[in-house]
């Protein structure tokens, strides 16, 4: 199996919780680990959706469908800025949340099909939740 070369790095699948135990990963269209068959040209744009459900703090219960992109992560913190508000989450209201407190990212990698006979192959997409050096958790 692979290593993430990040540390701080983890693979986000259905059911996993990162390490300030605030958020889950509840569901992905296109789920964390998502195999798209195709024959055509792999397109660099990304349709997959992360939907994060906040567990605990002043948000509890809250609901967010992120689409993170190869170039563009989405980013989740106290901050209030443009970034978090747009593309990302912003937990205005919870103290224990660094300003800006982690991203999620997602990675594109191509599949091969053993049979050779078929244009089965695909992109796989995988989401990541990174600490960015947040103080709080």
């Amino acid at each position: 199996e692979e290593e993430n070369a990040d540390p701080q790095q983890q693979q986000l699948v259905d059911g996993d919780y990162n390490s300030s135990n605030h958020l889950k990963p509840t569901s992905t269209s296109a789920a964390a680990t998502n195999s798209t068959n195709t024959s055509k040209p792999k397109s660099t744009t990304n349709t997959s959706t992360l939907t994060i459900t906040i567990l605990t703090g002043p948000h509890e219960s809250q609901t967010y469908k992120l689409q993170p992109k190869h170039t563009q992560p989405c980013l989740i913190g106290r901050s209030k800025g443009k970034k978090f508000l747009r593309n990302g989450i912003s937990l205005s209201k919870d103290q224990e949340v660094s300003t800006t407190h982690g991203k999620f990212s997602i990675e594109q990698q191509e599949q091969v099909d053993n049979d050779s006979s078929s244009n089965s192959g695909g992109v796989q997409n995988k989401f990541y939740y990174t600490d960015v050096g947040s103080t709080n958790g």
